[in-house]
């Protein structure tokens, strides 16, 4: 990384790219960063707690959320290797209607706001399985889980303020893997246990079907699941700060920075690659272990649902949780999954919180605000979103409390949000990534394809869930009332 701005590309820091996957993999990181966010509140939470309430029957759309997206995340990859650009500074020149910025950014920051106060599920969690390992009694009006979810808002803040890709990659990569791990290795010990998983249930999951009011979780799940778009986003960030852009150099019209930036791509490729593996693994453990275990104690009264919407209850959700291990493992693996819990959920909020802090701060950069050339302005600017927002967010929660409802608000955002960051792309693709780097044929019709898919599903769902939505806002604002 450079030593003075990142964002910047000069020919001192031109590159040439590794061509073994030996040599490649010290490359890896962005990707890293991502699974963090991605393999965090979506897939323990929101995909565990839908596979509760359907069984099998949505195992299609998880699969479906976690494949098209990431097409998306690897073609915006692509254009930051060309352009140098951020998404936020692209998106802010597609055409359409202008006042001071372009139609995107006023978008994007509609999107944040509820993306901001839902992101308390995240620390809730965390606090929750705090609560559940050390309990704390009741002070000041807070139970033991806020007044956690209270003190690791103040601990992440002083990790934050580096401000630092590299403290970023590394916490986040060692937190994902201890709980991917174990908990891909719950779900195939599922296989000796009576809560096996039969080949009717996984086929019957894979046809199209959406069980009666189901769609709420559905969507969040579909918009928590996979790459989301503000993951997509935040994954130029990572790209630029690891140094594909500034490795790439500038473009010119030379067949070396053809070659060059090409070699780059690669790489960046299979960072994505190892992002989908590992993520689509983990959230097809999750997804079984919630409809194979979760399920029938749901149907038995053993977990608290919640009045109305019949999902799991906000205070106790990690603990009901927690059997997805206990039953599989053992009793003793209850520590197995607070441990492993709190790292999945901690890395998500490390990850969340700082590419919010360089997202938000680049808005200030496009505003015109700023000069985001100047790194140690737009690095100030991080450290103070990386405040405010988390700030923001830990509110949300001791407000509401109810982690699920929270999580399927933000899911279904972040559905509103999958076609516009899908078209938005394809328009880059199309107009504005260097043409000699552009995608072969079959890629290009994997782009158009997932786009496809992704402007049908959501309109769709949308309206078929437009009644359970109302009811969801409904149950957050009396929860917050309260």
């Amino acid at each position: 990384m450079s030593s003075s701005n990142p964002y910047a590309r000069t020919e001192a820091e031109v590159r040439e790219p590794p061509h073994t996957l030996r040599d490649t993999l010290p490359y890896f990181g962005p990707g890293l960063i991502v699974v963090a966010s991605i393999v965090g509140s979506g897939e323990l939470i929101t995909t565990t707690a839908l596979g509760a309430q359907v069984g099998f029957a949505c195992l299609w759309l998880v699969l479906l959320s976690c494949l098209t997206k990431t097409i998306m995340m690897e073609e915006l990859g692509r254009f930051t290797i060309s352009s140098g650009q951020t998404c936020l500074d692209a998106f802010n020149q597609l055409p359409g209607p202008r006042r001071r910025v372009g139609w995107f950014i006023y978008v994007w920051v509609a999107s944040q706001l509820p993306n901001i106060i839902c992101g308390g599920a995240i620390i809730g969690g965390v606090g929750q399985l705090l609560q559940v390992a050390r309990p704390l009694d009741r002070s000041l009006g807070l139970g033991g889980d806020m007044q956690w979810a209270v003190l690791v808002f103040v601990a992440t803040m002083v990790l934050l303020q580096s401000g630092r890709y590299r403290l970023v990659e590394w916490a986040c990569a060692a937190m994902v893997l201890v709980f991917s791990v174990a908990t891909v290795i719950c779900a195939v010990a599922l296989q000796w246990t009576p809560y096996a998983v039969t080949w009717e249930e996984i086929i019957g999951g894979l046809k199209f079907q959406m069980p009666s009011g189901s769609i709420v979780l559905a969507l969040g799940a579909y918009g928590g699941t996979g790459t989301t778009p503000n993951e997509c986003i935040a994954y130029t960030y990572w790209c630029i700060e690891k140094g594909y852009a500034r490795f790439a150099g500038r473009p010119d019209d030379s067949e070396a920075w053809r070659q060059r930036a090409l070699g780059w791509i690669r790489v960046m490729q299979l960072d994505v690659l190892n992002v989908m593996a590992i993520f689509t693994v983990a959230t097809i453990a999750f997804y079984f272990l919630g409809a194979a275990v979760l399920k029938p104690m749901l149907a038995s009264g053993e977990i608290v649902l919640s009045p109305g919407l019949s999902k799991i209850d906000g205070p106790t959700t990690m603990q009901s949780l927690s059997h997805v291990y206990t039953r599989t493992l053992g009793d003793w693996a209850k520590w197995l999954f607070l441990s492993g819990g709190f790292c999945v959920l901690y890395s998500t909020v490390v990850s969340g919180w700082s590419a919010g802090g360089r997202a938000w701060s680049d808005m200030l950069g496009v505003l015109g605000l700023i000069d985001t050339s100047d790194f140690t302005k737009r690095l100030r600017w991080m450290r103070i979103f990386n405040v405010v927002l988390p700030t923001i967010t830990t509110i949300s929660y001791l407000l509401s409390g109810n982690i699920v409802v929270l999580l399927a608000i933000g899911g279904t955002v972040g559905t509103l949000m999958t076609p516009v960051v899908a078209l938005s792309t394809l328009y880059l693709r199309r107009h504005r990534t260097d043409p000699r780097i552009a995608p072969t044929f079959r890629g290009d019709a994997v782009l158009y394809g997932s786009v496809v898919l992704m402007v049908i599903i959501t309109p769709l769902a949308l309206y078929y869930g437009s009644e359970d939505l109302l009811k969801l806002w409904r149950q957050l604002t009396n929860s917050t009332a309260r």
